[in-house]
């Protein structure tokens, strides 16, 4: 039986790529920007849209932490800094 209490956001399929999360937060934001859904139904979308942007956050995130940035130092070595990381 499945459960009742779950919102849109909480039942997200996890499997889904970041081009298909992607894809389905525009399809529900231009439905959100056409003014043509009931209150409840944009609550409904805005929860499921939460959800998606959510997946699309947390796979950038974990992209991001396998990426790294080579950089050439002023003595001309060659050094590996993860991506986003400020110059100290």
């Amino acid at each position: 039986m499945e459960n009742l209490n779950k919102t849109p956001s909480a039942v997200q399929q996890p499997e889904l790529s970041y081009e298909q999360a992607f894809s389905k937060l525009e399809m529900i934001v231009g439905r959100l920007e056409s003014g043509d859904t009931t209150l409840d139904e944009s609550v409904t979308l805005f929860q499921e849209g939460m959800g998606l942007a959510k997946i699309c956050a947390d796979k950038l995130a974990a992209i991001e932490h396998q990426i790294s940035q080579l950089l050439i130092g002023d003595d001309q070595t060659v050094m590996e800094k993860p991506f986003g990381e400020q110059d100290v």
